[in-house]
């Protein structure tokens, strides 16, 4: 829970670099459900291009990671 409220926080943060930092240790955190709504967040928000591709990718990653763990596939 430590590593998705520190990317959360960084998601939010002042700056392009910082708010990158945070999409991707999105990637990495145990939490996908609630980091799929910061992301959807984020990416109705954003207007920079970099960050919106970066959304995008990690968004693809966690969809695809959640469907693999779906045991009733």
């Amino acid at each position: 829970m430590e590593a998705f409220m520190l990317a959360r926080r960084m998601c939010a943060g002042e700056t392009l670099s910082e708010r990158l930092r945070g999409v991707e240790m999105m990637r990495t955190v145990p939490e996908r459900r609630r980091a799929l709504l910061v992301l959807r967040y984020l990416r109705a928000s954003e207007t920079d291009e970099t960050l919106l591709w970066a959304i995008d990718d990690v968004l693809t990653d966690i969809g695809k990671a959640e469907h693999s763990a779906d045991t009733r596939v």
